[in-house]
C-alpha cells in the first residue's frame, strides 16, 4: 500500500531540482546540472510504503525509492494486525507561546503500534483511516471522542439507522425523563426538543470584560502614538469586537433547539444552525457533557452541555429511534 499523497509530494519536490538543473545546464554548468537532476529523479520515486506479506507473516513500514527499500521504520508479524486505530493527540509546540494543537493520528494496531499518518483535520483523518480499513479489510477503532467506537469494513459508510438495524439493536421511543432543562413537543413522526439556556458563570463575564478593555486600551494607544493608524479603523475593530462579545453573551441566555423529522436532524441556537440528513449520519459520540453527530463530511455538537447522564442517554436514544424510522433498509 503506497500513500497517494506521498506520491504527489514526491512529484512536486522532485520537479524542483529538475527545473534548477535545466537552468544550470543552459548556463554551462553541465556536471552540476547532472547532479541536481539526479537528485530530482530520485525524489520522484520516493515513497512511504506499507508492505504486508502473509506468506512469510511479515508487515513492514518502509521508505522506498522506486520500490527499493532505503529505510525500514518498523517490522512486525502480519497476523498480529487486528485493526486500524484513530487517536486524538494533543501536541504542544516548542515556541514561546507553547501553543497546544489537536492532531489526529492513524495507527495500525498489532503486536506493535505502527503510526501511518497524522492530520490536523478530523474529517480528513477519518476518511483516510476508513480508506485504509477498506483496503486492508480491517475494523476501524475510533478513539477520538469518548469511548472507543468500532465499525467493521462493511459498516464504514452505513447510515446510523441501517447500522443499528444490521446489528439487531431494538430501539424504541425512549421514556421522557423528568427534567426542567428540556421541553418536548412530539408529533406523529417528528420531535422537537427545546434546551434550557445555559448562561456563563460570573467569572466568564469578568474575563470577557477584561479582554475587551485591554483590547480597546492597546489599540487606542496605537491611535494616539502613531498618526498613521487610522482612527476609523480603530472604531471599526472596536465595533466588531463589541458585536462579537455581545452576541456570545446573548446567545448563552437563549434556548437551543433540536428538530428530528423525516428530513433529518437540525440544531439551532439564535442564528447558528446546522442540519444533516439521516442518510449522512453515521455515528453518535458522547464525550463527557458533549453529544456529537458525526458524518464523513461534517460533524456538529448539540447546543447543550449534558451534565446529566440520564438526559444525554435520552437524547442519544431519541436520535437513534428517528434514524431507524427514517432510514430505508437496503
Amino acid at each position: 500500500y503506497t500513500f497517494r499523497r506521498e506520491i504527489y509530494i514526491g512529484l512536486a519536490v522532485g520537479l524542483v531540482p529538475l527545473g534548477i538543473a535545466s537552468v544550470l545546464y543552459s548556463a554551462g554548468y553541465d556536471y552540476v546540472a547532472y547532479g541536481v537532476a539526479s537528485i530530482g529523479i530520485l525524489l520522484l520515486g520516493y515513497h512511504h510504503t506499507i508492505r504486508i506479506n502473509y506468506t512469510i507473516n511479515e508487515a513492514v513500514y518502509q521508505k522506498t525509492i522506486y520500490g527499493v527499500p532505503i529505510y525500514t521504520k518498523i517490522k512486525m508479524k502480519a497476523d498480529s494486525i487486528c485493526c486500524v486505530e484513530q487517536v486524538l493527540e494533543v501536541r504542544v509546540r516548542s515556541n514561546e507561546s507553547k501553543t497546544r494543537e489537536n492532531v489526529y493520528v492513524t495507527y495500525l494496531r498489532g503486536a506493535k503500534k505502527l503510526k501511518i499518518k497524522e492530520y490536523g483535520n478530523l474529517e480528513v483523518s477519518r476518511r483516510f483511516s476508513e480508506r485504509l480499513c477498506r483496503r486492508m479489510g480491517l475494523p476501524f477503532h475510533d478513539l477520538t471522542e469518548g469511548p472507543v467506537r468500532i465499525r467493521e469494513p462493511s459498516e464504514l459508510d452505513m447510515p446510523l439507522g441501517e447500522l443499528l438495524r444490521k446489528r439487531g439493536e431494538k430501539v424504541e421511543y425512549p421514556s421522557i425523563p423528568m427534567s426542567e432543562d428540556i421541553r418536548i413537543d412530539r408529533d406523529f413522526d417528528s420531535t422537537v426538543l427545546q434546551f434550557a439556556p445555559q448562561p456563563y458563570r460570573w467569572h466568564v463575564y469578568a474575563i470577557v470584560v477584561m479582554v475587551f478593555v485591554i483590547f480597546v486600551a492597546v489599540f487606542w494607544s496605537l491611535v494616539i502614538n502613531h498618526e498613521e493608524v487610522n482612527s476609523g479603523v480603530f472604531w471599526l475593530m472596536v465595533t466588531a469586537a463589541s458585536v462579537f462579545f455581545v452576541k456570545a453573551i446573548i446567545s448563552s441566555h437563549q434556548p437551543g433547539y433540536l428538530y428530528l423529522d423525516k428530513s433529518g436532524i437540525t440544531v439551532r441556537r439564535m442564528t447558528w444552525k446546522k442540519m444533516m440528513s439521516f442518510d449522512e449520519i453515521e455515528e453518535l459520540a458522547c464525550d463527557g457533557s458533549e453529544v456529537t453527530v458525526i458524518g464523513d463530511r461534517a460533524r456538529f455538537m448539540l447546543p447543550y452541555d449534558f451534565y446529566d447522564d440520564v438526559l444525554s442517554d435520552f437524547v442519544i436514544k431519541l436520535i437513534k429511534y428517528h434514524a431507524m424510522q427514517n432510514t430505508r433498509a437496503n
